[in-house]
């Protein structure tokens, strides 16, 4: 495991990861060509475990809809989510800076039990549209 899901972790360290994350992602998005204009580039992260963070690269609006299908399935019964209307506290909250140009979504799983009992919230921040 990442040793930022240790609880004796500063918020500070995990703040300077999920901001060169964050960071990244905007990296990537500034350097596409016309070509890779349709590509979506965002992050994902579990803001009490960044062990599960990553980087995802979706090529077409589609991929991007597929993602979302995926993510909301009704045939997964242990990972129902609702979506978090507080989007914008997330920057005042983890201290970090989210560039306008970035979409940000934040769900939270209703079910906490079996894979997502320690999962608090899950954000996703990058071009998710």
């Amino acid at each position: 495991m990442f040793f930022t899901d240790s609880k004796n972790v500063s918020i500070n360290v995990k703040r300077f990861f999920v901001q060169k994350i964050i960071n990244k992602i905007q990296y990537l998005l500034d350097i596409r060509t016309e070509t890779h204009n349709e590509y979506r580039i965002f992050c994902s992260f579990n803001s009490s475990d960044l062990d599960d963070s990553g980087i995802l690269i979706l090529f077409t609006k589609k991929g991007m809809a597929s993602f979302y299908e995926g993510f909301f399935s009704t045939e997964i019964k242990e990972a129902p989510f609702i979506r978090l209307h507080h989007t914008q506290n997330l920057e005042e909250k983890w201290g970090i800076n989210i560039p306008k140009e970035l979409n940000v979504k934040g769900y939270k799983p209703i079910d906490t039990d079996y894979e997502y009992e320690d999962q608090h919230e899950i954000w996703f921040i990058g071009r998710l549209d």
